[in-house]
């Protein structure tokens, strides 16, 4: 009876043994990817929204009125880069929505702040995006109305930040682009000076787009 216990054993490991092996050979592997100046996950792909365009978002009320057009200005700008027939990257779906501030709602956002951190009070503005896998699933934007004044002209004032141009830049975060400072009239250059404009899109970043987008 011991030997058939024993031997019962060693029958129950061997077919746990045999199932996880057959297990790890069925999972896909999961390659690799070229950054191509993306958000990676831990498995080194790229972030995106993998053809789920466009993306929605709703403005909220702390955003001034004045400004609407210069939102619809930055988004049109990405847009312009959807060949005919393609789905836009963007869509504001609703202006002038209430509510608390909240960056997992899985409810896409921009939001004007009155307040922001001191640790942080060089940065002018804030894509915030969530992702499962390699799929964004939210991005909520922040513009900091703490530290700056904003320009809505058509130029730019001196002493402000263009405000189009910071749209765009952060509209180009919530697509999964990350900073780069590699090109020096990249729109995803990190800093932005007082009276200077950057909202024409160039080639490096539809070199990056076209990684995921175009």
């Amino acid at each position: 009876m011991r030997r058939l216990k024993h031997y019962n054993r060693k029958l129950l490991f061997a077919g746990l043994l045999s199932f996880i092996l057959f297990i790890q050979a069925c999972e896909r592997k999961v390659e690799k990817e070229e950054d191509c100046n993306f958000v990676q996950n831990s498995l080194v792909q790229r972030v995106s929204w993998e053809g789920n365009l466009p993306v929605k978002f709703f403005v909220h009320e702390s955003v001034p009125v004045e400004y609407l057009v210069k939102v619809h200005s930055a988004v049109d700008r990405w847009n312009a880069l959807r060949a005919e027939g393609e789905a836009p990257f963007f869509e504001i779906v609703a202006e002038g929505v209430n509510g608390e501030v909240d960056l997992r709602d899985r409810v896409n956002t921009i939001y004007f702040q009155e307040v922001w951190e001191d640790s942080n009070e060089k940065e002018q503005g804030r894509a915030s995006i969530h992702w499962v896998g390699s799929r964004i699933l939210e991005a909520d934007i922040l513009i900091n109305d703490y530290n700056f004044d904003f320009s809505i002209t058509d130029y730019v004032e001196i002493g402000r930040v263009d405000f189009e141009s910071l749209m765009v830049h952060e509209l180009g975060h919530t697509l999964g682009l990350e900073h780069n400072d590699g090109d020096e009239i990249s729109v995803m250059r990190t800093y932005l000076a007082k009276g200077d404009d950057r909202r024409e899109i160039q080639e490096a970043d539809l070199g990056s787009l076209s990684c995921e987008y175009l």
